[in-house]
């Protein structure tokens, strides 16, 4: 499982050089057809490596982030089906 404290993901992340990148850039919102909803995803590199080799899916397009749920649940992790 792969977890993340939400209130922080809007303020960006360090990259794997160590640069610090804000331009929010590592989170898109994008039309789910199946769920025919946008939902939230982080797309940082690391991210997207490790979730398309996880799941076998090259082109995985990011980790859709949960909506659901009490305080500090939206955000925090990854949606599960």
């Amino acid at each position: 499982m792969l977890g993340f404290v939400g209130r922080f993901l809007p303020n960006g992340y360090v990259d794997l050089a160590g640069t610090r990148v804000t331009d929010g850039s590592h989170l898109v919102t994008r039309m789910d057809a199946k769920l025919g909803k946008d939902v939230k995803k982080l797309v940082t590199p690391r991210v997207l490596e490790k979730a398309r080799e996880y799941f076998g899916r090259p082109t995985l397009d990011g980790v859709e982030l949960e909506d659901q749920g009490g305080s500090g649940t939206p955000g925090s992790h990854g949606r599960s089906e």
